[in-house]
């Protein structure tokens, strides 16, 4: 029905933008494959990397987190009904499944929450909590418990769900990553330089970007031009109409390209891995080859457009991010440290070693609990969201402190987890658990510090990606085409240019990133030491009065701002262990005979 609100000519212009959208994807899915098999078959001939960190990688969590009773509403007749839900853990994605009952013999449905955001809400029913998508155009679930402790319980696995969900992957790795590089292409290819979240299946990514595209051209002419017999009475019913029969259509025809691109890839797989894995030696000689070439050709593009983006996002959020990036991380080691302490006689126990081990690491994503770790981590960087750091961002073109915070917090979150099945297994060797601890904290350090580094490196990279891609990518792609002709044509079909371009780019732009971040990394990680201080505000006459000796005192000029200065000490008070941290001495206070504040803020 909503057909008849469409002229002929934006109709057939609809199906001309869906196929040839669809068609680009099907090329760019071949590509995808074939970009990923070389990756795989170079990195496999060059073999892995050794592994810097000290903590033992931990096993990802399979256990289920919470089983029980909740009621939800149907999404078509609105009806409420009563389920048996079951909460996955980190192995399963975090996925919700539903059940008629606790026997798990007839599955209702699956929620995942990738692309959510969880809230308790009684408006709908007493105990509710409901779950919003950031994209309108998905569904808005609505549940209740049946008292405040479980709508509190289970707020909590939907929130973390919500937070650290991952959405349906392909299980074929590599036609997943294929799909990545492929969805990629695409967006670049119709114009959109922003990221966009992969919140949900591969198929529904791809109607995701395809309703954006027709967002921005043939729709918006389509709804303005709606016909309307009736005179407009009802143009707002038609409108909603058309939207859903564009939404339909592009469901069917991405649900029809993604299931096309598997037969495409199979037709293909067998004899192009053979054929790449004969030849990855002469691969590997000429992609460096070529890439050297790519950095001779781009360079008049990428060094002023790096040089920009790095005095222009780069720094300020440098001078304003160390300082938060080791708090946040300080304050991580204390509440592993703290919440493992507590329980090192279970741990030791070898009986309740794994429930406490389990414990520990479920409680590890949790941000309100008071037996998480992130406790104090957290609140650090949810005060973030209104610091001058967040003022920066703001101002910076692909910059967002969400973004920031998110990788902060992953990154704390997946160490803690890491030093959780550390001193477990030390435990076990050592047969001394405070021992275990100790060399726990040590490597915690060690692995912290280089974290910080990597983080550093990777959260700019990925802040900047959409500048990158604006001002160094697209640019560079015209400049590189010459270049395609020195590829000899039996190795045309395997080495693509505006892969190597990509490759080189990423290499350019980490080894950038690197070298603007060293000065100010390299001085500020050292505070990492000190973490079971918290950083205070007061002057030495404080100290003093409250019976604290002064041990030792000594400028960290990493840690210099503009408006004040910041002292490294070490206290004792009375024969217990020294503790490291930092005094900052405002000038804002009165100032001593030095010109520096005697008295600070507590």
């Amino acid at each position: 029905m909503a057909s008849m609100f469409i002229s002929q000519e934006y109709s057939d212009e609809l199906q001309n933008v869906i196929s040839g959208f669809t068609g680009k994807f099907s090329v760019y899915m071949l590509l995808g494959f074939k970009s990923t098999v070389i990756a795989q078959a170079v990195e496999n001939a060059q073999g892995e990397e050794d592994d810097e960190f000290q903590l033992m990688e931990a096993p990802v969590p399979d256990w289920e987190l919470k089983t029980g009773f909740l009621t939800k509403r149907g999404d078509g007749r609105k009806n409420w009904s009563k389920r048996w839900f079951v909460a996955k853990n980190a192995a399963d994605g975090f996925i919700i499944e539903y059940y008629t009952d606790q026997t798990l013999k007839t599955k209702k449905g699956v929620i995942s929450c990738a692309g959510y955001k969880a809230q308790k809400d009684d408006k709908m029913k007493k105990f509710g909590i409901t779950l919003t998508p950031y994209d309108e155009s998905r569904r808005v679930w609505y549940i209740h418990a049946d008292s405040a402790e479980e709508q509190e319980s289970w707020y909590s696995i939907f929130d973390n769900a919500c937070m650290y969900g991952e959405p349906a992957k392909d299980p074929d790795a590599m036609i997943q990553t294929s799909f990545e590089l492929a969805f990629d292409r695409l967006k670049l290819d119709q114009g959109i330089w922003w990221r966009m979240q992969h919140d949900r299946s591969p198929q529904e990514m791809l109607a995701k970007l395809l309703m954006e595209v027709l967002e921005r051209g043939v729709l918006r002419d389509i709804r303005a031009n709606i016909s309307d017999p009736t005179g407009g009475m009802l143009k707002s019913m038609a409108r909603g109409m058309v939207d859903k029969m564009v939404a339909t259509n592009c469901n069917v025809a991405c649900a029809a390209a993604w299931s096309g691109a598997k037969p495409a890839i199979d037709a293909i797989k067998n004899i192009f891995i053979e054929k790449v894995q004969g030849m990855v030696t002469p691969i590997v000689e000429l992609q460096e080859s070529t890439k050297a070439k790519i950095v001779e050709s781009v360079g008049s593009v990428t060094d002023p457009a790096f040089s920009s983006i790095a005095s222009t996002a780069l720094a300020p959020v440098l001078d304003k991010a160390m300082g938060p990036i080791v708090d946040a991380y300080k304050a991580g080691m204390r509440g592993f440290f703290n919440q493992t302490e507590k329980r090192l006689n279970e741990l030791a126990d070898a009986g309740t070693r794994q429930k406490t081990v389990q414990e520990l690491t479920s409680a590890v994503s949790y941000s309100y609990w008071s037996e998480s770790p992130m406790v104090e981590a957290y609140e650090l960087l949810r005060d973030l969201r209104d610091s001058q750091l967040a003022d920066v961002l703001e101002h910076v073109p692909g910059l967002s402190i969400w973004g920031f915070i998110y990788t902060l917090d992953d990154g704390i979150r997946s160490l803690i987890r890491k030093a959780i099945h550390t001193v477990s297994k030390l435990i076990e060797e050592m047969s001394d658990a405070g021992a275990a601890l100790q060399e726990t904290m040590d490597r915690f350090a060690a692995d912290a510090k280089l974290c910080i580094e990597k983080l550093v490196v990777s959260g700019l990279k990925y802040m900047i990606g959409s500048l990158i891609d604006e001002n160094l990518t697209t640019p560079c792609v015209e400049v590189v085409k010459p270049l395609s002709d020195a590829i000899p044509e039996a190795m045309q079909e395997i080495v693509n240019i505006e892969d190597l371009l990509t490759s080189t780019i990423d290499d350019i732009v980490t080894n950038g990133v690197k070298t603007a971040a060293s000065a100010g990394t390299s001085g500020a990680v050292g505070a990492i030491d000190g973490w079971r201080g918290k950083g205070v505000c007061l002057a030495q006459q404080d100290l003093l009065d409250m019976g604290v000796l002064l041990i030792d005192v000594g400028r960290d000029p990493a840690l210099h701002t503009s408006d004040s200065d910041n002292i490294c000490f070490e206290v004792r008070r009375g024969t217990h262990t020294p503790h490291m941290g930092t005094l900052k001495l405002s000038t804002t206070c009165g100032e001593s005979s030095e010109g520096k504040s005697a008295r600070g803020d507590r």
